[in-house]
């Protein structure tokens, strides 16, 4: 059962993850359909949220906990981080603006999905979580270097380093959000900015120029990421830690 649901609306896409039980977690199937669907061309604005409490809880680390057991660790994550690498592009290289309407938790992929977008939209209850600490997993997708864009270098570095998570209250959130309003409202002021724009004869426009900005970082960035995991995907620490879940 597909985790992906689309609707045409006036103002062009909305993509919902709709896979609340397990927190819009991101599986193979779930990364795929979310890469093509994003490469698909159209007009008007996307709108990009997570269904239930939650944006996103990143990977499945339930498939990653299993892989493990099964001494198959590697051969899931690097495959899984690679076409992670190509979902975020595709974000990042979308014609039509893309609006993240986040509320509750986006941690680890759920985060670097998050960044991607072009605008993002909080609610009160929203909290950014690298995640990929408590697995002693580097960052995926090109965060490392959508942090860095976002917040600078210095600010990145510490943030991942500590993994600590970030509210709507922290002095980062202003870079990080472009509107903050009730969780309730979240979705419709989403909707709002998309709307806006979809009707904007720039903001496309303003979205191609600006793409060279960040996507030679974040695919720099990614190749970096890559070979930390390749590197570790298979020590005792990343095991051990996967089976105190």
């Amino acid at each position: 059962m597909s985790r992906v649901r689309t609707t045409e609306r006036p103002w062009g896409l909305l993509v919902e993850l709709c896979a609340p039980d397990v927190r819009n977690a991101l599986d193979e199937a779930t990364v795929e359909e979310l890469t093509a669907t994003f490469r698909r061309p159209g007009v008007g604005a996307v709108v990009l949220t997570g269904e239930g409490q939650d944006f996103c809880a990143g990977g499945d680390v339930r498939a990653m906990t299993n892989a493990s057991y099964d001494g198959d660790l590697p051969r899931l994550l690097l495959p899984g981080a690679q076409a992670f690498a190509a979902l975020v592009e595709a974000v990042l290289t979308s014609a039509r603006p893309v609006v993240a309407a986040v509320r509750g938790a986006a941690v680890g992929g759920g985060l670097a999905l998050a960044l991607a977008c072009d605008v993002r939209v909080a609610g009160r209850s929203t909290r950014l979580v690298p995640g990929w600490d408590l697995w002693g997993l580097p960052p995926d997708g090109g965060a490392s270097a959508l942090l860095a864009h976002v917040l600078g270098p210095a600010a990145a570095i510490s943030w991942l380093v500590t993994g600590d998570a970030v509210d709507v209250a922290s002095p980062y959130a202003p870079l990080l959000f472009h509107r903050v309003v009730d969780d309730d409202e979240v979705l419709d002021a989403a909707i709002a900015t998309a709307e806006q724009l979809a009707s904007s004869p720039g903001a496309a426009v303003a979205k191609a120029v600006t793409r060279p900005l960040v996507l030679p970082l974040v695919r720099a960035q990614q190749q970096v990421e890559l070979e930390v995991l390749a590197s570790v995907a298979a020590t005792p620490a990343v095991h051990d830690a996967l089976g105190r879940r």
